[in-house]
């Protein structure tokens, strides 16, 4: 299985809470869509930014990367930070 640890974040303040909220609600459901997520969190309330981590393993990254772009798109955001790796156990 392949882990992914998606970040992202609303630091410029492009998105009002309500959209914050829906953006990081989608795509933890895009990812819970298409695999086991492990992890997912956020940053403290009164921090001065905002970002958002989930962590999800999956046996087909592709199709979970493709929905992600395009809700990363559709909620005006210039990027999410993809971190891919195969999950093993110490």
């Amino acid at each position: 299985m392949t882990m992914i640890c998606l970040q992202i974040g609303n630091t410029d303040n492009n998105l009002t809470q309500l959209e914050w909220s829906e953006y990081c609600r989608a795509i933890r459901g895009i990812c819970e869509a298409h695999g086991l997520v492990h992890f997912c969190g956020g940053s403290p309330t009164d921090a001065a930014w905002q970002n958002y981590c989930v962590c999800v393993e999956t046996d087909n990254p592709v199709p979970l990367r493709r929905l992600i772009a395009k809700r990363r798109a559709t909620h005006r955001q210039e990027s999410v930070a993809w971190l891919q790796g195969e999950t093993e156990l110490v």
